[in-house]
């Protein structure tokens, strides 16, 4: 499972009513849904509807549940598979995204993540070179094949999808889209730190704040944003420590070994939940300069990128949100 760091939400302006405000939370994909609408005169079950939708999401994607269309197409035997339109959809951003950050996100790390003890509470051990080479012979991109007709074909035995870095985006958006349709305006929907603003808080942006990566309960950093979507990746939320090492969950796709670098937390900032989710994992693995130089590039992706510097931590900021940052925590 993919852990990323919490969002903390702040939120600006005077209240409103009770009857024109709702807010509900409740867990599912492993972590806590929040939704709060704002300023939205419709029915009282509108908030239940949208978490219905993003159950429906989870159901297509855990990797926990046998049940789950993601774990039989990784059980099944057959080289071509049928897929919904849901796994498609999400198939086809992946590779793209994949693209964007030359290759370092990569849902075809399955084998590898398994390798390392990363589905469930056996007992961790670090894999020898030869098994991680092994696993690592049947990821890659350039090993999938999407078919018009939506069908998936694995050029090779043995591979296995990995969706959790970029599901938990998806729902979020599945269900902001199910509030628009129903002629909601302004929201927010928190899956465990994938967060989507949907229009203002009372007539002003959206105010998140960014949780200092060490210390979880100071704010370090406030981002002003509106109908975008926020999200944080970190290794140290999953890991275990064997002989004095500590090994964080996300895997570089070049060596098939976990991360280890300087980047502490890594905040994309994106259009699409979904998009932001995958970019947030990327941007954990790749050179702090290299996630800039790919948020730059791209008009309407952002990227806060906190690195370890000694005693203090440094930051790197893409330049679309300078004015709309605000550091408050450790320089």
């Amino acid at each position: 499972m993919r852990w990323v760091l919490l969002l903390l939400l702040l939120f600006s302006g005077t209240s409103c009513s009770p009857a024109r405000d709702s807010s509900e939370t409740t867990f599912m994909m492993g972590t806590f849904v929040e939704i709060m609408i704002r300023d939205f005169k419709g029915p009282d079950n509108i908030i239940s509807g949208a978490l219905g939708t993003i159950k429906d999401v989870e159901g297509t994607f855990n990797l926990y549940d046998e049940k789950s269309e993601l774990s039989k197409i990784n059980k099944s035997s057959d080289p071509e598979i049928k897929v919904s339109e849901d796994l498609f959809r999400l198939l086809q951003l992946s590779k793209e995204i994949n693209a964007l950050t030359n290759g370092m996100f990569d849902i075809t790390l399955g084998p590898v993540q398994a390798l390392w003890g990363f589905y469930g509470p056996e007992k961790r051990v670090v894999p020898s070179k030869d098994d991680i080479s092994k696993e690592l012979a049947k990821t890659g991109f350039d090993k999938i094949e999407l078919n018009h007709d939506r069908t998936v074909k694995f050029k090779i035995k043995g591979m296995k999808l990995d969706m959790n870095a970029v599901s938990k985006g998806y729902a979020v958006d599945k269900g902001i889209a199910y509030l628009i349709s129903k002629g909601v305006k302004n929201a927010i929907i928190n899956a465990g730190g994938d967060v989507y603003c949907l229009g203002d808080n009372d007539g002003k942006g959206w105010i998140v704040g960014l949780r200092d990566p060490v210390d979880k309960s100071e704010i370090i950093a406030t981002l002003n944003t509106s109908n975008r979507s926020i999200a944080t990746s970190g290794g140290y939320e999953n890991f275990f420590t064997l002989d004095g090492q500590a090994y964080q969950h996300i895997i570089d796709p070049a060596t098939g070994e976990p991360v280890r670098n300087d980047v502490l937390s890594a905040t994309a900032i994106a259009g699409k939940a979904a998009l932001a989710d995958g970019l947030a994992t990327a941007f954990s693995i790749l050179d702090p300069e290299e996630s800039l130089s790919v948020a730059d590039s791209i008009k309407g992706i952002d990227c806060v990128i906190i690195c370890r510097d000694k005693d203090e931590y440094s930051y790197y900021i893409s330049r679309d949100i300078v004015n709309d940052l605000k550091v408050i925590g450790r320089r």
